[in-house]
């Protein structure tokens, strides 16, 4: 198990089971998976940077500065996708901060 750190309050983790079982390859989670990283691709590209192979793409490793310059020239689906990432990325760190 790993140790919390000594700043990180207190928390209670419950995991339910509903018993219902669902097989992700019949959803469209891996279509979002695939637009999270088409997006992250295309900021990649937009900013100059070298293009690493597509399913080595993660948002978390382009910077948020990246994302504000260049948003708007993504395609709306991808935009959205990159939008929902920073946005919560950004609720993250602001729960952490306080």
């Amino acid at each position: 198990m790993i140790d919390k750190g000594k700043t990180f309050k207190d928390f209670e983790l419950i995991v339910v089971y509903s018993g219902i079982s669902k097989n992700l390859m019949a959803t469209d989670f891996n279509n979002r998976i695939d637009e999270v990283r088409v997006a992250g691709w295309l900021l990649t590209e937009l900013a100059g940077l070298p293009l690493p192979p597509l399913e080595e793409v993660k948002l978390r490793n382009i910077p948020f500065e990246i994302y504000e310059q260049y948003k708007d020239q993504l395609p709306e689906r991808f935009r959205k996708r990159a939008v929902h990432f920073y946005t919560f990325n950004c609720q993250i760190k602001c729960v952490r901060r306080s």
